[in-house]
């Protein structure tokens, strides 16, 4: 299976933390963290700077290196166990 991006966004409340992460399927993410919603497609209302932003935040899952993303993927690890 080809290896697709999907916008990724922790919201935090007042507003939301975003990336274009590379994965297998957007189930693959959604497992990862309860707090992460996982878009597939990319929203309708993303404009093309938006996506373009997404870019520089590009991050391809299996070496995820962004220490936010990770550190909410940590924090969704410990409300599973």
């Amino acid at each position: 299976m080809a290896k697709q991006e999907f916008a990724v966004c922790y919201d935090y409340g007042t507003g939301g933390l975003w990336w274009l992460i590379e994965a297998d399927s957007p189930d693959q993410l959604r497992s990862l963290s309860p707090e992460l919603t996982v878009f597939d497609p990319m929203p309708a209302w993303a404009s093309k700077g938006f996506v373009e932003d997404l870019w520089g935040r590009r991050q391809i899952l299996g070496s995820l290196t962004d220490p936010v993303l990770l550190e909410i993927i940590q924090s969704g690890d410990e409300v599973k166990s």
